[in-house]
């Protein structure tokens, strides 16, 4: 049997995703984002199954969503909560008189962080070093077990996936996509 690390995308936090906002009420609903207990666990039966069946340690960032996931879906499983697993730090882009759905903020703020025109956070070279150090972590730490397991974020599994890529890891298999989605590297 092959050794596997999966990579696993929080559950979706139950938020305003649809109203139009300016650029200090999208700070708030990030603030929720980041911190709301209320989750929505759209995971069918088989898929659950599956995970529930996985041996191996879970990790997951310390953010209140990836915890509350790793809990529902490892109940018993040994989880280790570390911040290297955050999502890539991003703020809103400061554009008074304007409104747009969250999404849309989101989406436009990442064009200019990645461009690095928004300087009050963390660059996105160092995110992204960030999320080889995680890469390292799971590779080191999937040396002892058969599975690693990671509940984290969109944009650091995005970064993790291209490290394990790297390092000749193989997606063996995708479940889903966006919240709650799935992605399965042997090697």
């Amino acid at each position: 049997m092959n050794k596997k690390i999966i990579l696993i995308r929080h559950a979706k936090p139950i938020i305003d995703y649809y109203s139009k906002c300016n650029f200090r009420q999208c700070r708030k609903i990030i603030f929720d984002y980041n911190s709301s207990p209320n989750l929505s666990f759209d995971i069918d039966e088989s898929t659950m199954n599956f995970l529930t069946s996985l041996n191996g340690t879970v990790f997951s960032s310390d953010m209140t969503r990836t915890k509350l996931t790793a809990s529902f879906l490892f109940k018993e499983k040994n989880l280790k909560v570390d911040k290297v697993f955050r999502e890539f730090d991003l703020d809103v882009l400061n554009i008074p008189l304007v409104k747009m759905r969250f999404n849309n903020w989101l989406a436009v703020s990442r064009i200019f962080w990645f461009c690095n025109l928004i300087k009050n956070t963390r660059m996105p070279k160092d995110e992204i070093k960030r999320a080889a150090e995680a890469t390292s972590i799971l590779i080191n730490h999937q040396k002892q077990e058969d599975n690693v397991i990671l509940v984290g974020h969109g944009m650091i599994n995005h970064y993790i996936s291209k490290n394990l890529k790297k390092d000749g890891w193989k997606l063996h298999k995708k479940i889903g996509k966006g919240y709650l989605g799935i992605k399965i590297y042997e090697k």
